[in-house]
């Protein structure tokens, strides 16, 4: 059942191509409107938005409010065998409490600068992050495109080749017909519609797969069914070894990504040394308090402080030394995989400047050899019909002919993924 279904759809119904004609820009614009990794970045970096942002409101001091009521007390009496007995009361001394402070650092050595620093720094690295995950998604989508639009091409070279060996399969028979051939031409003939039609099968079989992967990397059915436009080699000239691999050392996301991360840790490691060390800051305190609800907002029952206090953690010190060393241990690592990074991308720009010239060279080549064997195949066609050539001959020349076309295909796939393996070398 399934082998006529594909016969029907290779001979017997029209095309499924709709008349809407998408290009390899619909497809990338498609497939970052909607793609979960993106959206995965993007809340990654809203993330450290906030934190950054957390930590610049850190830096404008603290403000405490505090409101307390005890329905029922006795304060706790201690009294002393003197003589005469001493009794001291102490524990809540109003029924009513209301307290406000604000503590507002003045001085911390640069821990609360630094944190907010740092959190800055990662917010930068995130929004590197996601520009790189934009492009990559991009590369997937380019690539998707022009595998899908080869599959589209290899299609139409499988029916001009069905076409040319059912013409020959005609002549044949017409030539056995007339006593000029013999039967085993119009056999050899047809065992060439044959395999044809397998190669047809088999190319709408890759068109159909490659067209599902198309789908799935932008999320749009339209690429199901819709006629993809031909690839365009840019209209630039190729850079320079030297200034390409300096531009995509300036622009590539995610070396400044790790470029940011491994200042943001250093910065960060910085901060925490500081935090150790004894702050100063200015603290201000309101106090409100009354036994009773009719007195609770006289001004005799009110407290006012205003000074400056130093504040230190006696065991923060060490703490605070081991979060530096864990911080810098890792700004280290990040620091090693920017270099790291720097010696791949050099590497990714030379392999797809090379694979731009190789294709180049290729297109060329298989263009030449397109031309070669299609009017080597229209000669050959002639002189059997004349019988001048025998049907051996003409089936090698028809199969080049063929090959010739594929090649071309596969030549111009190459050369627009060596396109797009250079912009995403280049971070573009």
């Amino acid at each position: 059942m399934r082998s006529l279904v594909l016969a029907l759809l290779a001979f017997g119904l029209p095309s499924r191509l709709s008349s809407q004609e998408l290009s390899q820009s619909d497809a990338v614009r498609s497939a970052v409107a909607a793609n979960p990794r993106l959206e995965a970045a993007r809340a990654s970096r809203e993330s450290s938005t906030a934190q950054a942002q957390q930590a610049r409101w850190d830096q404008l001091g603290r403000l405490d409010l505090g409101f307390q009521w005890n329905p029922s007390y006795k304060n706790k009496e201690i009294s002393l065998p003197t003589a005469p007995p001493m009794t001291f009361q102490f524990g809540p001394f109003a029924r009513n409490q209301f307290d406000a402070s604000f503590t507002q650092p003045i001085w911390t050595w640069g821990a609360l600068s630094g944190r907010a620093e740092s959190a800055r720094l990662r917010e930068d690295a995130e929004w590197h992050l996601e520009t790189r995950e934009a492009q990559l998604v991009a590369f997937d989508a380019t690539r998707a495109f022009l595998e899908a639009r080869q599959a589209q091409e290899a299609i139409k070279v499988a029916e001009q080749s069905l076409t040319q060996e059912q013409a020959f399969l005609l002549t044949a028979k017409a030539r056995m017909a007339q006593g000029a051939s013999a039967r085993l031409d119009v056999l050899k003939a047809e065992l060439s519609v044959s395999e044809s039609e397998s190669r047809l099968l088999a190319a709408r079989n890759q068109d159909l797969l490659a067209r599902e992967v198309l789908v799935t990397v932008t999320r749009d059915d339209r690429y199901r069914t819709a006629a993809l436009r031909a690839f365009d080699e840019p209209q630039q000239d190729l850079l320079g070894e030297t200034e390409a691999i300096s531009g995509a050392r300036a622009r590539r996301p995610d070396l400044k990504n790790a470029l940011a991360q491994a200042k943001a840790l250093r910065v960060g490691a910085s901060a925490e040394r500081a935090s150790g060390l004894p702050s100063l800051n200015l603290r201000t305190a309101f106090t409100q308090a009354s036994d009773h609800t009719d007195g609770f907002t006289q001004a005799a029952s009110r407290t006012y402080s205003l000074g400056l206090a130093v504040q230190w953690e006696a065991l923060s010190s060490k703490r605070a030394q081991l979060r530096h060393a864990d911080l810098t241990a890792r700004a280290k690592a990040r620091e090693a995989q920017a270099k790291s990074l720097e010696d791949q991308l050099t590497l990714e720009v030379r392999n797809a400047r090379w694979k731009i010239e190789n294709a180049r060279s290729q297109v060329e080549v298989a263009q030449r050899a397109l031309i070669q064997a299609e009017e080597q195949a229209r000669v050959s066609r002639v002189a059997y019909q004349e019988g001048i050539r025998t049907a051996v001959e003409l089936q090698g020349d028809e199969v080049a002919l063929s090959d010739a076309r594929y090649r071309k295909l596969t030549a111009h796939l190459d050369l627009g993924l060596a396109w797009a393996s250079l912009h995403l070398a280049l971070g573009e």
